[in-house]
């Protein structure tokens, strides 16, 4: 599952107004994939949120009991988001990034046009 974390104010919203962070790639000896597609897809239509030694060792700090959860936060907190898009709220409780809905995101002044 990808989570979608938005782009501050003042950035350019169409180059990285969502960053998905991708913890599940598809396997690369089985290519062409639905988990393929799936990448291409994002790719295509957003950034994506590097993540590496600092965001590992901060998503370990966090101590939340999801470290998938975890490291979607603490890459969301590297690159300066304003929220984390989730269906799954709840889990992010403690995240240094608030987390919203598809739906509330969506109704916020920051939803796209």
């Amino acid at each position: 599952m990808a989570t979608a974390v938005l782009t501050p104010p003042g950035r350019d919203p169409m180059a990285d107004r969502l960053a998905w962070t991708v913890t599940d790639p598809a396997d690369p000896a089985h290519p062409a994939t639905p988990a393929d597609e799936a990448v291409d897809w994002l790719l295509r239509y957003f950034a994506v949120a590097p993540v590496g030694r600092t965001e590992l060792l901060r998503a370990r700090a966090l101590g939340s009991s999801d470290f998938e959860d975890a490291v979607v936060a603490a890459g969301a907190e590297a690159v300066g988001r304003e929220a984390i898009v989730t269906r799954n709220v709840r889990d992010f409780a403690g995240s240094p990034v608030p987390a919203v809905t598809p739906e509330e995101y969506l109704l916020q002044d920051g939803g796209p046009d």
